[in-house]
């Protein structure tokens, strides 16, 4: 399947704090469980990748900045939220279940 890119263009310094996430953390989550590239540069942000993964991560970055457009706070929370209502990924990307009792060690 072939590579595609989408550009979004932020209005507010606001939008760009809220979407961006601390240390662009949101920006890393969408990249670790869509399996897409995304470039922050100033009021721009630039999604690279499998089509479906590309529109995924644009749904869910403007589903984001239209909460932070109406004040709505952007955190982690609202972000998984978001990723929870995507069914794209990188292979293997959150695919991982809870751990159960005794799983968390490293044998």
């Amino acid at each position: 399947m072939k590579d595609v890119q989408a550009v979004l263009r932020l209005r507010t310094e606001e939008e760009e704090r809220a979407l961006y996430g601390l240390g662009n953390r949101t920006l890393r989550r969408l990249r670790e469980r869509l399996g897409v590239k995304v470039t922050a540069r100033g009021a721009s942000v630039t999604i690279h990748g499998p089509a479906e993964a590309v529109r995924a991560a644009n749904r869910i970055l403007q589903g984001l900045i239209e909460k932070a457009s109406r004040g709505d706070e952007v955190g982690d929370g609202e972000v998984d939220e978001a990723l929870a209502g995507e069914s794209v990924g990188a292979p293997g990307a959150g695919a991982r279940r809870p751990a159960a009792t005794g799983e968390d060690r490293i044998v």
